[in-house]
């Protein structure tokens, strides 16, 4: 069995452990132990493989009968109306990268990952049905009893999209087949798998997890983390540090790196990110002067300048904030 890293496998049964406490129908530990068991040492794909991608379920991952399913727009339209897989299918697509995060994700947690997504505009398929005065919220309601809603003015930006397939493949079933809701910006929990229904309502409609007083905005919380090393490695020599910072729509500017415990800062190298809703990948050639324990930290700066908040929280009600902070040896 691989090592483990033992501080922050105790941070991520913490978290799982919270999540509990707030409702045993979230498998929520299921997002950590899937990608938390890779093999140490093996490069983190700027596209995550569907296999490898975080999966958090409200009650399972239902057997949806694509055969018989429709999608309905109902409530406060003019026109509702329903439609088949076949007839998703033939709709004018469109294909984005987007990165997905948990609210749960603890500070350099693995529940995040990117993806290519194509699906049908959602705001197109609202304006089919004609939204009527007074909207508040469009509610979308899951195969698995599951439901959340955001304001009219996010569900309209024209970047989100009712996704029907996920790196060219139709969508996994734990990751929502036939058809999930993306909409860049906020956490994954409002991103609702499975959709069947979505309903324009006139009040404010509060989901599962809102109700037990998680953020009803969900907005993602600028983060960063190390991919390579991992805290508690060893390592001879120089190294090429790398890792992700990712602050959803408002893009990264800059990231920052200190090499001893945050005295001085120097700046990594950016790739450009494969969209403006996906993570940034960064790297930093690293040769330091002599051997011994480093503990090294990384932050960002995100596209609108603000720099990411170094106050560790916990994740609960709005996501965490803190900067990551590795351990090494050097031989």
């Amino acid at each position: 069995m691989e090592k483990w890293d033992r501080r922050r496998f105790v941070k991520i049964a913490g978290s799982a452990l919270g999540m509990a406490l707030f409702g045993s129908t979230l498998l929520y530990a299921e997002s950590y132990l899937q990608s938390f068991f890779r093999k140490r040492g093996k490069a983190v794909p700027e596209v995550t493989p569907n296999e490898d991608f975080y999966v958090q379920s409200y009650n399972g991952h239902p057997d949806v009968d694509v055969k018989s399913w429709r999608l309905s727009i109902e409530g406060m339209v003019n026109r509702p109306y329903s439609i088949t897989y076949d007839q998703l299918l033939a709709m004018p697509s469109k294909k984005e990268y987007v990165t997905l995060i948990c609210i749960g994700n603890d500070v350099g947690g693995d529940a995040v990952g990117n993806s290519l997504w194509t699906g049908v505009p959602l705001n197109e398929l609202l304006e089919k049905a004609g939204v009527k005065e007074g909207v508040k919220k469009v509610v979308f309601h899951a195969d698995d009893g599951y439901a959340d809603s955001v304001t009219l003015d996010v569900a309209m930006r024209p970047f989100n999209m009712l996704a029907y397939r996920m790196s060219d493949k139709p969508l996994p079933k734990e990751h929502g087949y036939p058809a999930r809701i993306l909409v860049p910006g906020i956490y994954g929990m409002k991103n609702a798998k499975w959709v069947r229904r979505i309903e324009l309502v006139d009040y404010d409609f509060k989901g599962y997890w809102e109700k037990k007083g998680w953020s009803d905005t969900a907005y993602i919380k600028t983060t960063s983390k190390f991919h390579e090393p991992m805290d508690g490695d060893t390592v001879k020599g120089g190294m090429l540090l790398q890792g992700m910072a990712f602050a959803s729509i408002r893009g990264i500017s800059s990231v920052e790196l200190s090499l001893d415990k945050g005295k001085t800062w120097v700046e990594a190298k950016l790739k450009k990110p494969l969209s403006p809703y996906a993570w940034t990948f960064w790297e930093y050639d690293w040769k330091p002067e002599k051997t011994g324990k480093y503990d090294l930290t990384v932050r960002v700066t995100d596209g609108e300048g603000s720099l990411q908040d170094n106050k560790e929280t916990g994740v609960f009600p709005d996501g965490p904030t803190g900067w990551h902070t590795i351990t090494v040896k050097i031989k």
